[in-house]
């Protein structure tokens, strides 16, 4: 098996016969047709059988491979590690499972996409966050409440790490109006452009190299215009980050009614990631 180096990911591929060594969860980091625990609704006691003969797994000595069914209601059949949990995917058998899960899914539910557009991996993934706030239920001015809430996340990810501990976040409330008043914390590295700076915060290790890429004309005119066309995958309240690895848009999930092609990018929510990463590839470069 030969290391397969991806900006989101290390896969194991056989160099012979295509086929791809999975370790536990990495399966449902690429299954993009459709969100939730695939790994767990795949493994069965049933006997399946396909046209390749029982395996080992590579991890574990003398462990053999379980033969499961994609859903355990698919034609599609995975070996898998009961010991490590691994998974073996036959050459072309990660598209045909992203296939029919794509066909799966209920009409109206955002689909996940993992692919290259412009030379630049794309991903677009359904994500659980918890969300810690005051409860009303437990009286004035006492108790906090945990809500589980669901968002969407779509990352544009650099060719290679940047590797200079890039964060970009959006500003707290109210900091413009504290800075103004000089009474907040100065961010650590500042672009120039008082509409940018107000707007994010800008760390990182190396802080001369990262102010003359964020410095750039063509990263905070890219910026500046993603904060002023405020685009948007469902018409949902979104917010921007960079860090080493990617520029993400997180975006509220509440009510959907229809899907995003991230090919078609009818927002130009990619296109618009895609410059911004760029013009950090392209500084970050001199």
């Amino acid at each position: 098996m030969e290391k397969k180096v991806e900006p989101d990911i290390i896969t194991d591929v056989c160099p012979d016969c295509g086929g791809l060594w999975l370790d536990r969860g990495e399966l449902n980091r690429l299954a993009t047709g459709m969100g939730g625990d695939i790994e767990f609704c795949s493994i069965d006691t049933e006997e399946h059988k396909d046209r390749f003969h029982e395996r080992s797994c590579p991890h574990c000595p003398e462990q053999p491979l379980n033969k499961i069914n994609l859903l355990s209601c698919s034609e599609i059949i995975f070996d898998h590690c009961a010991r490590c949990g691994g998974f073996f995917l036959d050459s072309g058998e990660l598209e045909e499972s992203n296939r029919y899960l794509a066909e799966m899914t209920q009409p109206g539910t955002p689909e996940q996409f993992r692919g290259r557009i412009d030379d630049h991996l794309v991903t677009l993934r359904k994500i659980e966050m918890t969300q810690i706030g005051p409860s009303a239920t437990f009286g004035k001015g006492g108790g906090t409440l945990m809500r589980l809430t669901h968002k969407l996340r779509l990352s544009v990810y650099f060719k290679g790490a940047l590797e200079v501990g890039l964060c970009v976040f959006p500003a707290p409330w109210g900091q413009a109006f504290w800075k103004l008043l000089g009474l907040s914390r100065k961010q650590d590295i500042e672009t120039g452009s008082g509409e940018l700076d107000s707007a994010f915060v800008i760390r990182g290790k190396h802080e001369a190299w990262i102010r003359s890429a964020v410095s750039s004309r063509v990263f905070r005119d890219a910026m500046i215009d993603f904060m002023s066309a405020k685009p948007s995958l469902f018409n949902e309240d979104g917010y921007l980050e960079i860090t080493d690895k990617r520029v993400v848009y997180t975006e509220n999930l509440t009510n959907i009614s229809h899907r995003y092609d991230v090919e078609e990018d009818p927002q130009a929510i990619v296109s618009r990631m895609l410059t911004i990463a760029k013009a950090l590839e392209y500084g970050l470069s001199r």
